[in-house]
């Protein structure tokens, strides 16, 4: 028995203890070149990306946002390379990201004037900058909590350079240098850059929670996420692209490529189960021009299985959520809509999807829910009257005598406007009128 307890003993004492390691970060008295610098709040390092670049899998990088009382703001592009899971990101006094400064493109222009085939190279290494993002993860388990994130927006994007030839030059150099197993298209290029915080299909298990994030033309963007969880974010004033590449209104055509969402997860081919919006603290989501929230794809259907939306706020987006083509067993409750352009725009037909006991207190369109004609017309009848909603204004709805909703023109609608409900019943059919929990 003895000789038993020696042998485990050894085997413990054998096993290498894990080293967990806090670095500081001050952008105010850090230094970068320092011995030790990190160390300690009183030897920190001077960026973020530094401290990323020195630690190791599951450290902690705690980020001082505030000296001498004056905020400190930290303009870079934070990248989490895969080899650094598990790292967690704290900001102490709301550290500030901001991409205000990035003038890369200019930089690429003044180079792809004078570009010869041989000068790709250099051209390469300006646009690998230029995938500005306040955060972009490669690696999985990262928690990012406490950063104001801010001004990550298209003011020059890619597809502006001015001719097609160095458009397709911009192009093959990306392609090559990120060495992906597909060459991306103009459309896609835009999406990789101007987000705040941007997580690639290698980056699941995420926390992101309590930040700020605010003028980006994507939030949040999670690429193919699995069991993430966003809590508590307050995001708000996301732009849509300038030079959107769709001539219509986001309205007549939603779409991903177009920015100016808040949160977005994208399948992108896989699935994207076990996600978490809001359900341990709401998100508040403002202001963001096309979609407040968007989970799936405009052309592929894939699961989203045990996610869920819980308690989050939409208010003044161009709409406020939008489940797109997703299958699985999806929670969408408790959450509020105020002021969006449409609150809730359905595309395909999530027949799992429960969408229910939540408020909504009035869309600008008038249009509180709209739903694609494959979305069944029995299972629009309940989410408007049998899903324990709450309509603080009077809804009316196109409905055939066995009160099964009408689609026009490809559309179901829930209407806070009466007049519009009759011109889509066309003096053929009913409208059936509801408020407070379907009554």
């Amino acid at each position: 028995m003895k000789r038993i307890f020696l042998i485990l003993l050894w085997f413990l004492i054998s096993i290498p203890a894990y080293s967990y390691h806090l670095y500081y970060v001050n952008g105010a008295i850090g230094n970068d070149t320092l011995p030790d610098a990190g160390n300690s709040s009183k030897n920190p390092l001077a960026t973020i990306q530094n401290a990323v670049n020195f630690a190791s899998s599951g450290d902690e990088i705690i980020v001082e946002g505030l000296h001498n009382n004056a905020s400190i703001i930290y303009y870079e592009n934070v990248v989490v390379s895969s080899k650094k899971s598990g790292l967690k990101f704290t900001g102490s006094n709301n550290p500030i990201i901001d991409g205000d400064n990035f003038q890369l493109i200019d930089s690429i222009r003044k180079k792809m004037k004078k570009s010869k085939k041989a000068e790709i190279q250099h051209v390469s290494d300006s646009i690998r900058l230029s995938l500005k993002n306040g955060f972009y993860l490669i690696s999985s388990s990262i928690t990012i909590k406490g950063f104001t994130i801010r001004n990550f927006t298209d003011r020059d994007t890619l597809i502006n350079l001015p001719k097609p030839n160095k458009q397709k030059l911009i192009k093959d150099s990306i392609n090559k240098d990120l060495k992906l197993k597909h060459e991306l298209t103009l459309y896609e290029l835009q999406e990789f850059h101007s987000c705040g915080i941007y997580g690639s299909a290698l980056s699941i298990n995420n926390i992101i929670e309590d930040n700020i994030i605010e003028n980006c033309n994507y939030g949040i963007f999670l690429d193919g996420p699995v069991k993430c969880e966003i809590n508590g974010n307050k995001i708000s004033d996301i732009p849509k692209f300038k030079d959107d590449l769709f001539t219509n209104e986001s309205i007549k055509r939603i779409s991903r490529y177009s920015g100016g969402v808040g949160i977005l997860l994208y399948p992108n081919g896989i699935a994207i189960d076990g996600n978490l919006i809001g359900s341990k603290k709401g998100n508040s989501i403002i202001n963001a021009e096309n979609i407040g929230l968007c989970i799936g794809s405009e052309s592929i259907t894939k699961n989203a299985e045990q996610s869920k939306v819980n308690q989050n706020t939409f208010d003044k987006c161009g709409i406020g959520f939008c489940p797109m083509n997703i299958n699985g067993i999806v929670e969408v409750t408790f959450n509020t809509f105020k002021d969006n352009y449409i609150s809730v725009s359905i595309l395909g037909f999530p027949i799992d999807t429960w969408i229910g006991d939540n408020t909504f207190l009035g869309a600008v369109s008038e249009t509180e829910i709209m739903a694609e004609e494959v979305y069944d017309s029995a299972f629009f009848y309940d989410l408007c009257f049998a899903n324990e909603n709450v309509f603080t204004k009077y809804i009316h709805a196109a409905v055939n005598v066995n009160s099964e909703s009408i689609a026009v023109e490809g559309k179901r609608y829930a209407r806070t406007s009466k007049e519009k409900a009759e011109e889509d019943a066309g003096g053929v059919h009913i409208v059936k009128s509801f408020t407070q929990r379907g009554r």
